[in-house]
């Protein structure tokens, strides 16, 4: 946990930032009014308890009510009780959020277009249920700071155990579960992460015959590309048992010759050694305190004139309420253990404490990528087509509204910037590099 505090400190720009707020509050203000209470009931016995109980119920409640809104207008109340308790007010995003995924309330209309519009009657007071899952981050076995083997492949399957059927859903045809990049709004999401695939292998200098590592490959799109058009000899290495089955079909049906290792990137051995290594936003599933080791075992793969590219996609500095709110939902219901979704800054100054020199930095808009995503998955899940009923079927409601705002809100925090993508070419710093491919024609 304390690597978190870290971070959360290092993201902040000031000493009322949310980070630094939400530290203090677990850290300190909660402790202390526990504490005090305990006293008090130590003090003047049940009475103090009663009276103590039914304070902290009325303060919590004064502090979740933020004023009127017009909720009706947005969303439609399918719960008696929950609309009792919330409409015609602002409603905590966390509150909201369960209650979408539980059925208990929808959006009138699109949901990305109604939550374009959700300051309107939404607030980001953080709830109980926001503050036991930090507290959840102090326990051995329900925390993502616990970096263990065992902790990774859970948090793993959490995130990526759902059928091909569920992710080719909103992925497309590609199966490339990471920012495309559009050269003009034109673009087919496809072309979108062709472009970006070129870009990869691009900065790495990929040249027939090369050895490339491709460290948390999702379905193997990208290690499949790098071979098929840069003739590169890949490994591509993944914690997803069905991301490998699906990598070894591809391979059979695309006659490419990718090796799969299915294990947790520690265990690629140590021997290997590769002219360029790519790791397309899996990084951030490093944990904090583990990324300088993750960093120098990269190096350690690397040839001395190796490439490395890693593409990330993390946090803003000086994150607002909202956006810690949209980064909390993530941490709690679609990436576990991402806690390494770092400001650029962060990112740069670990690579070079590794002994790396960074050589350039592209931002990407995953907006757009996701957007597509949103539309993909909408399309999918229609109950009124044959596919999107089956689909419908197979998984539970809970799960495809989770995934319907998910992509939503997703799309709407990477375009105003609460996350943003960058695509980092880097290599090992040494006296000797040779610098002077930096000025060669990329093919």
């Amino acid at each position: 946990m304390a690597e978190k505090v870290r971070v959360g400190f290092a993201m902040s720009t000031s000493w009322f930032d949310p980070p630094v707020v939400l530290t203090a509050t677990i850290g300190l203000i909660i402790p202390a009014s526990v504490a005090a209470t305990s006293y008090a009931i130590y003090k003047h016995g049940p009475v103090a308890a009663v009276a103590a109980g039914a304070s902290a119920a009325v303060l919590y409640k004064l502090y979740l009510r933020c004023g009127q809104a017009k909720s009706d207008k947005y969303l439609n109340f399918t719960d008696a009780g929950f609309e009792s308790t919330w409409g015609g007010r602002r409603i905590p995003m966390d509150i909201l959020t369960n209650a979408y995924i539980e059925g208990k309330v929808d959006f009138k209309g699109d949901v990305l277009e109604v939550l374009r519009e959700r300051s309107n009657y939404v607030s980001y007071r953080m709830t109980a249920t926001t503050f036991s899952f930090l507290y959840q981050q102090f326990i051995p076995g329900m925390s993502s700071s616990v970096y263990d083997k065992f902790t990774v492949q859970r948090e793993n399957a959490l995130a990526y155990s759902k059928g091909n059927d569920f992710f080719s859903a909103f992925l497309g045809p590609s199966m490339v579960y990471t920012s495309g990049i559009y050269n003009g709004l034109d673009q087919s999401l496809e072309e979108a992460q062709d472009n970006k695939m070129h870009e990869v292998c691009q900065r790495l200098r990929l040249k027939p015959g090369m050895t490339m590592l491709d460290i948390g490959c999702g379905w193997g799109t990208l290690a499949r590309f790098a071979e098929k058009h840069y003739g590169a000899k890949v490994t591509a290495v993944t914690l997803s048992a069905e991301g490998a089955r699906y990598c070894r079909e591809m391979n059979k049906s695309e006659n490419t010759n990718v090796q799969i290792l299915e294990v947790e990137y520690r265990d690629i051995p140590r021997e290997l050694k590769f002219d360029a290594v790519s790791c397309i936003e899996m990084a951030e599933h490093v944990a904090p305190n583990h990324f300088d080791a993750y960093l120098k075992q990269v190096k350690a793969h690397l040839t001395p004139t190796g490439l490395f590219v890693m593409q990330v996609a993390g946090l803003r500095q000086g994150a607002s309420w909202g956006d810690v709110g949209w980064g909390l939902f993530m941490a709690r219901y679609i990436f576990p253990g991402a806690d390494s979704s770092f400001p650029l800054h962060i990112y740069i100054t670990n690579l070079e404490k590794a002994g790396f020199q960074v050589n350039n930095v592209r931002g990407l808009q995953y907006s757009h990528t996701l957007e597509a995503w949103y539309h993909n998955f909408n399309r999918a899940t229609d109950p009124t087509t044959p596919e999107g009923k089956e689909l419908c079927q197979k998984y539970p409601g809970e799960m495809i509204r989770l995934w319907k705002l998910f992509l939503a809100w997703s799309t709407i925090a990477a375009y105003e910037s609460s996350a943003a993508c960058r695509m980092i070419t880097s290599h090992i710093d040494t006296p000797t590099y040779p610098r002077e491919i930096f000025s060669d024609k990329v093919a």
